[in-house]
């Protein structure tokens, strides 16, 4: 598998707090474990931005997929939906012809 790591423009001062590292470090985990397991990716890119005070991170992979109403409610989703909420930030999944891509928004 590939990994290609793209980063955005970034404020120079970014800082997380322990919280948010700790969180968001889970996500990635969790997207990247997701990927492996269930759609036998070849490339999976991450993809990090600044919008308007909120912090965007982008796992997206080109492996198989299925329709987000097929997949099983695992404890994973549940899991790093909550840790997002807890930063008051949100997830959320896009599936197309190109694969899946998992995006993860949270304030700064």
């Amino acid at each position: 598998v590939v990994l290609q790591w793209e980063s955005g423009t970034l404020p120079e001062d970014l800082r997380l707090n322990a919280r948010q590292l700790a969180n968001i470090t889970r996500a990635i985990r969790e997207g990247f474990s997701n990927a492996l397991r269930h759609a036998q990716p070849k490339t999976i890119t991450v993809t990090t931005a600044v919008h308007d005070g909120r912090l965007r991170l982008t796992i997206h992979n080109d492996g198989n997929t299925r329709p987000p109403a097929e997949w099983g409610e695992g404890r994973g989703r549940q899991i790093m939906q909550s840790r997002m909420a807890e930063l008051g930030g949100n997830t959320r999944w896009e599936v197309d012809a190109s694969g899946v891509t998992l995006q993860v928004e949270v304030p700064l």
